[in-house]
């Protein structure tokens, strides 16, 4: 008889990536030394998975005076040893004194912390963060540089035949770039499967793939859909002042390893809440979505309502890997994305009342996703809690919210509703009524 779920042992796997990431490393520019001992002020995005993150962080990237990575925190810390597999341990959690090669990390931080292109585009910097990506999202496939930057060159001509470069790349023209490299990619690496990217409506004629897409095979770097890299301009000596704003629920188990990381840093957080019947929606949805692999698992998964229409992603666990995970592994998987919700949360306000010194600053996702007064009232409150202006480009999106971002579908006000007899049981569990009441979520009247 087999016992519960464990991870499978893929550390052979993650070897071959870091190698080939440090690699890449000289060949995508310039980086700003001691990155983690010289930055001065982190703010961690803490939250669960579903909960808006995504959305809210693409939001604050407009602005150029905050520092951000082009995607999550998990992949730089896998390639630094910090894996579940490096670290020993059966969940994302890590401790304060967890061991990790820092080299490794302050290299891949400099050389992703920044913020959007501004000026002319670099393509062949691009090019090298771009064949970094891609080696992170199909690490069973080996891409050479000259090659990746034969197809962004290829792509660029395509979607923008001005010269020079604009000093701006508009979003219909970043994506059609993006398509045109991933249909070169998919050409020469079969595996590579454009639609799991978080691209919409993408123009894949003429490309023969499975009716529904894989997914991973093997090992998890960064979990799919996966990020659209850009023109971005990395951080430097003389914006290392500026707020660097880190997001990835996982994180909601690392903030005392995070502190450690950053140890010159003053660390904020800022806790994004929303709802738990969205959210823990949100959460089912994503489960049944051809996307958010996390951890390849044996035996496979049988969680009742899971994995129906791709048996194959029963091997995976998805989203963030919550300490007792392996508890809820046999109930139905509304109860297990209940855990999930309100595990993150626990850890986070765990943390808070531990280190009551900790600048904190609470955000509902549902004002940031409200109408525009609520909008602008939101981010005025963020913004001058961040100590940063309400730039030009941030005040765009804020009137013109983006689209989904790593999104099963548009959202919608009480989505959830059409689940509400599936959600019932999990949104009675005792610790999910605690939970949300801590978070001020105490009647669900006010759910939206």
């Amino acid at each position: 008889m087999s016992g519960p779920p464990a991870l499978v042992d893929l550390r052979a796997s993650l070897h071959d990536v870091r190698a080939r990431a440090a690699a890449l490393a000289p060949h995508r520019g310039d980086r700003v030394a001691h990155f983690t001992t010289r930055v001065r002020d982190v703010v961690l995005i803490a939250s669960s998975s579903r909960g808006g993150s995504s959305v809210f962080s693409e939001t604050l990237r407009a602005s150029p005076d905050l520092l951000h990575l082009q995607a999550e925190l998990n992949p730089l810390l896998t390639l630094a040893g910090a894996h579940p597999l490096d670290t020993g341990r059966p969940d994302d959690a890590l401790a304060a004194d967890t061991p990790f090669d820092r080299a490794v990390l302050d290299r891949e931080l400099a050389l992703d912390a920044g913020h959007r292109g501004v000026g002319p585009v670099d393509l062949r910097r691009w090019a090298g963060d771009l064949c970094w990506r891609l080696t992170l999202q199909w690490p069973d496939a080996t891409f050479d540089l000259p090659q990746v930057h034969a197809w962004l060159s290829a792509a660029w001509t395509e979607a923008v035949p001005e010269q020079p470069p604009p000093a701006g790349l508009p979003p219909d023209r970043l994506a059609a770039v993006h398509l045109a490299v991933l249909r070169r990619a998919h050409r020469a690496h079969p595996v590579v499967d454009p639609r799991l990217y978080d691209l919409s409506s993408p123009a894949l004629d003429g490309l023969q793939l499975p009716r529904v897409p894989v997914g991973p095979r093997g090992a998890v770097v960064e979990e799919p859909p996966f990020v659209t890299v850009g023109p971005w301009t990395r951080v430097t000596t003389d914006r290392l002042d500026r707020p660097f704003v880190v997001k990835t629920p996982s994180n909601a188990y690392r903030l005392p390893f995070l502190r450690a990381v950053f140890p010159h840093a003053r660390v904020r957080v800022l806790h994004l809440t929303r709802n738990p019947a969205a959210s823990i929606n949100g959460l089912v949805d994503g489960w049944n979505y051809a996307g958010f692999h996390a951890h390849r698992v044996s035996p496979p998964l049988a969680m009742p309502g899971y994995a129906t229409e791709r048996p194959s992603d029963r091997h995976y666990f998805k989203y963030d890997l919550f300490p007792g995970w392996r508890d809820h592994v046999t109930r139905p998987l509304a109860e297990l994305a209940a855990h999930q919700w309100a595990t993150a949360h626990t850890a986070v306000l765990d943390h808070l009342s531990a280190h009551p010194d900790t600048p904190t600053l609470r955000v509902r996702f549902e004002d940031v996703v409200g109408d525009l007064p609520t909008r602008q009232r939101t981010f005025v409150r963020v913004a001058k809690w961040l100590g940063v202006p309400i730039h030009p480009h941030l005040q765009a999106v804020i009137d013109t919210p983006l689209p989904p971002v790593m999104a099963t579908e548009r959202p919608r006000a009480r989505r959830w509703f059409s689940r509400a007899a599936e959600l019932e049981p999990a949104l009675a569990l005792p610790t999910v009524r605690r939970v949300a009441a801590a978070l001020g979520y105490a009647d669900p009247h006010t759910w939206v």
